[in-house]
């Protein structure tokens, strides 16, 4: 059982899952299902109760999750080898707004408080300018990066929070993906602020699943890119072009990152 969080799922994402499920589970000789929980909370305890056995998570719920339960990171993504992935801060194309002074008053749309992207690097590279989010009007948790950004689309939320695929920190910075074209076009938008580079995702095992099962499991997502049509699903699934094995520390921004966010 492959677990996955609140992730809102485009049509493109639905259909590669469950492509997915069915390569991997070749890959793996066995069955392979994906179970999508309502949150990272159930997610967990889903995989503490022994009732998943790998999930996706991402960076800050996977450093949190020590505390819950005894999870083994096993693998983390690789985006496009030419971008890194950021945490921005986006508004509309045609919005008035052209620097972070112009953003006192308005009202700002975050994914969750684990959120990397969507809250933990954006509000750091806030406080490192000097903003302090009671400038904002109004603040909400909107759940995923979807639903951010139709609300902003849709001038329900003035500005928003998601990632992006972008090569610097540099407003010009080519993006070559952005989190809001999950409701709308990449044109619709336009980044206000870029964060650094933010760890990948992760693939941990649950506490219950034997070392056996783990490494083979590792093997064949990090070999996956390699068959026929593999890196597509990887891509339209998770949104990475490959995995890779990983060590705890890669993820140490995110922990000081949660530790300055309270």
């Amino acid at each position: 059982m492959f677990g996955v969080g609140p992730v809102a799922l485009s049509a493109r994402q639905a259909e590669a899952l469950v492509e997915f499920e069915r390569m991997f589970g070749r890959l793996l000789n066995q069955e392979v299902h994906v179970q999508q929980l309502r949150n990272y909370d159930e997610l967990l305890d889903a995989m503490a109760r022994d009732q998943v056995d790998f999930a996706w998570l991402p960076p800050a719920v996977y450093v949190e999750s020590s505390k819950r339960c005894d999870l083994t990171l096993i693998a983390s993504g690789v985006r496009q080898r030419d971008a890194g992935f950021r945490g921005v801060l986006f508004v509309r194309a045609d919005a008035p707004y052209q620097s972070l002074d112009d953003l006192c008053g308005t009202r700002v749309g975050w994914v969750d408080p684990m959120s990397a992207a969507g809250y933990l690097f954006p509000l750091l590279e806030l406080r490192q300018r000097g903003f302090a989010l009671e400038e904002f009007s109004e603040q909400r948790f909107c759940g995923d990066h979807k639903t951010v950004a139709e609300l902003v689309a849709r001038r329900e939320l003035d500005v928003g929070a998601t990632f992006v695929a972008a090569g610097s920190q540099h407003i010009g910075s080519e993006l070559s993906r952005a989190g809001w074209t999950l409701a709308t076009d990449l044109e619709a938008m336009r980044p206000l602020v870029i964060t650094p580079m933010i760890p990948a995702d992760t693939i941990c095992a649950a506490p219950h699943v034997s070392r056996a099962v783990r490494d083979a499991v590792s093997e064949a997502l990090t070999d996956m890119h390699r068959h026929e049509h593999g890196g597509d699903v990887l891509m339209n699934f998770f949104w990475v072009e490959q995995f890779e094995p990983t060590l705890p520390r890669r993820y140490d921004s995110i922990r000081a990152a949660l530790d300055k966010a309270g």
